[in-house]
């Protein structure tokens, strides 16, 4: 099998972990496979891999242009089947499409999305956004969504009901799982990761945040992931104990989520959520949001409070702060619950539905 990937996004957050991670695992497991990556000239991570190579395209973004180059890049690569990680997809392709959707939040909060070139109207991006996204039905012969959540969103917002859907979970690699557990009792801190987009909840966290130092005053929280962080909490009231390091390592990261206490992802949305999966593999105790694929994921391994929620925030985040023998409990069922979920088994997964789309069996 020769598959085809549009890889233009693999030094990313986010999706770039999502690349990075499902080639590294599928390289192993089909090594009689073969996997073209469009985008990099080179990806260090994977230099060792014979059945992988580069052909490197210029277009990296969502623009017009990027498609065109985009398109272009995919027709010369040798392929059965072309994998679209995100909902761009490449015009005048003749292999079938395997499209992975890891949420609909353009759709589903639109206000959400920035503004072209920083000034024209916000509509313009979700129109944009829409279009996109409801093309990938239409030109995918499967589309895989990383939960249950972003696969009802898919076929209420899509028109989607008629194509094959595979949930496929993302996964948390042994790397997270490496070292000791979390200590609950050597610290008292919260720990947040992510970027400052007003879905993510960090508006509710810092409401919490406050409402626990009035009254503990060795706690601290850090917040890691963006260098737009720091403005956020400009003029804080305990500004003193919030740690902001912007962006991080994986190495760092790893000991941001062992230092804390717990871990917190009060997101008003989530498609999937791999920060709280990986905060649980690390042993930290877990508190996210009742929102999207949250409740999924961590599987009841974590505390749920309803989105927005900040007095129902606060109190979880307390209950946890306070007793560690709930933090004790929360850290095995957290880790228990991130050994279900492996890279290997997402992309053990999504090479069956490339044998799928393709007209094999799964």
């Amino acid at each position: 099998m020769k598959v085809a990937l549009d890889a233009r996004k693999i030094n990313d957050f986010g999706i770039g972990t999502y690349i990075l991670s499902l080639v590294t695992a599928a390289s192993r497991i089909r090594p009689d496979w073969q996997f073209s990556l469009i985008g990099p000239s080179a990806v260090p991570a994977l230099a060792d891999r014979t059945n992988v190579d580069c052909l490197p395209c210029r277009g990296r973004g969502y623009s017009p242009a990027d498609i065109v180059a985009l398109s272009a890049a995919a027709r010369r690569a040798p392929a059965d089947v072309f994998h679209c990680p995100h909902y761009v997809t490449p015009i005048g392709l003749d292999v079938p499409m395997v499209v992975t959707i890891h949420d609909c939040i353009h759709l589903r909060f639109p206000e959400y999305l920035p503004r072209p070139l920083g000034v024209l109207p916000r509509s313009w991006s979700a129109r944009y956004a829409r279009t996109l996204l409801r093309r990938t039905p239409r030109v995918a012969e499967r589309l895989i969504a990383v939960s249950e959540a972003t696969r009802g969103d898919v076929i209420d917002l899509l028109a989607a009901d008629e194509v094959p859907i595979d949930v496929i979970h993302n996964g948390a690699a042994s790397f997270w799982h490496q070292g000791a557990a979390a200590n609950a009792t050597r610290s008292r801190s919260i720990a947040w990761v992510g970027n400052p987009m007003p879905h993510k909840g960090l508006d509710v966290l810092l409401d919490a945040f406050t409402r626990l130092a009035a009254d503990d005053p060795d706690l601290e929280l850090t917040l890691a992931g963006s260098d737009d962080i720091a403005s956020r909490c400009a003029g804080h009231e305990y500004g003193d104990r919030i740690r902001t390091p912007g962006f991080v390592s994986d190495e760092e990261l790893r000991e941001i989520y062992r230092a804390a206490t717990v871990f917190c992802m009060p997101s008003r949305y989530e498609g999937f959520g791999l920060p709280a999966l990986e905060a649980m593999a690390a042993g930290v105790p877990v508190v996210v949001s009742d929102a999207g694929a949250l409740p999924e994921v961590t599987g009841g391994a974590a505390l749920l409070v309803a989105a927005g929620d900040v007095a129902g925030l606060a109190t979880a985040l307390g209950n946890i702060l306070a007793d560690p023998d709930l933090a004790s409990r929360l850290s095995a069922a957290g880790r228990q619950r991130a050994r279900g979920l492996t890279w290997e088994l997402c992309a053990e997964r999504t090479c069956s539905s490339y044998v799928a789309a393709v007209g094999g069996t799964r």
